[in-house]
């Protein structure tokens, strides 16, 4: 770490947004139903878009609200969400919307840590910080006998390093890459490969309603990078007239 104040970036990577994003999405899904607490999850892309253009500086254009809308539609449409299907609480209501917001804070925060560092560095300090403030909150020691188990740990491990710190990696190093609303926009496919894979591995049935979700949210992410596409076909163009 090249300076001691930048702890609160990772701070805020780690614990503002990690733990308290885990923390209101457990919460939400014991309150409401699974799925709505997913598209409530699913918001991150809203609360990055704004905060991105309050504290980033990143313009908002009719391209990025269109598909945030998009994703956020796709999401509902993918996990199915219907009013009857269990009670909403406020408190489910509430830390649903909190898991989202938790969960954009990694782009706004992670956005400023990679100004002066590598995404591996991000990383690294971000689940270290997260460990360091949950390990005395969740008593993990208490529990260490549950780990002598091996299919536990094989698991715990697995769970750990694929789906959480390789997923966050990738995820940083793209986000050094783009805006953030974007890479937030981007992410949405996690849904739909979620969907893909339970559907392959596990047999579940998919109908009109969740391929529809699936396309419009790959449609997002079609017209969220277009922007930039055309401003750089546009300068290219600039470039070419200047040297004739």
């Amino acid at each position: 770490m090249q300076s001691a104040s930048d702890i609160r970036l990772f701070a805020g990577t780690g614990i503002l947004s990690i733990v308290f994003f885990n923390y209101c999405y457990f919460t939400a899904m014991n309150q409401i139903s699974i799925s709505m607490a997913v598209v409530l999850l699913y918001t991150a892309p809203a609360f990055v878009t704004v905060l991105s253009y309050l504290f980033l500086k990143e313009g908002i254009n009719l391209g990025k609200i269109a598909a945030v809308a998009g994703t956020i539609l796709g999401c509902i449409l993918i996990a199915g969400v219907t009013a009857g299907s269990r009670d909403i609480t406020l408190l489910g209501i509430m830390t649903g919307l909190g898991s989202g917001f938790g969960y954009a804070l990694y782009t706004i925060f992670g956005k400023f840590a990679l100004r002066k560092y590598h995404p591996y560095t991000v990383t690294l300090y971000t689940f270290l910080i997260a460990s360091v403030f949950l390990i005395p909150v969740t008593r993990l020691w208490t529990k260490a006998e549950i780990f002598l188990n091996t299919e536990v740990l094989f698991l715990s491990i697995g769970l750990g390093f694929v789906p959480t710190v390789l997923a966050y990696f990738v995820y940083t190093w793209g986000l050094e890459k783009t805006d953030g609303s974007k890479a937030a926009v981007i992410a949405t496919v996690e849904p739909v490969v979620a969907m893909l894979l339970g559907v392959t591995l596990y047999g579940e049935s998919l109908g009109a309603v969740q391929i529809a979700g699936a396309l419009l949210i790959l449609s997002s992410v079609i017209i969220v990078n277009l922007p930039a596409r055309r401003k750089n076909a546009g300068r290219a163009a600039d470039s070419s007239k200047l040297e004739h």
